[in-house]
């Protein structure tokens, strides 16, 4: 072998590397953007979960009437819609601003724990 022929193996073996480390950087970048984009989700659906807590409460203030009070069924269907209403709030442009702030928080203590 000669010096040509190692110089030429040399740099090709660096190309590989830099491309494995492009890579490998690329990969971690994909990872993270995943995480945060469920850890989003996790924190929009924490927050569904209390506004549909907050609606219960209210509706449960609510006298109930003899005229529109449709026992079991009623309910059943006014939990629900609450469950609808509560998860729309959540995540759309106009929420309450709680899944953001846990996201911040959340994501602010990832970055100080190294993820």
């Amino acid at each position: 072998m000669n010096l040509l022929e190692n110089n030429m193996m040399v740099q090709n073996l660096q190309e590989q590397s830099s491309k494995k480390i492009a890579l490998q950087k690329k990969a971690s970048q994909l990872k993270k953007a995943k995480e945060d984009k469920e850890l989003k989700e996790a924190c929009k659906d924490f927050e569904a979960i209390l506004l549909n807590y907050m609606l219960k409460s209210m509706r449960n203030t609510v006298e109930k009437s003899d005229i529109l009070n449709g026992g079991l069924k009623q309910e059943i269907f006014e939990s629900m819609y609450d469950q609808e209403i509560a998860t729309h709030i959540a995540h759309s442009n106009k929420n309450t601003g709680l899944g953001d702030m846990l996201y911040k928080q959340l994501n602010k203590n990832g970055e100080k724990n190294g993820k």
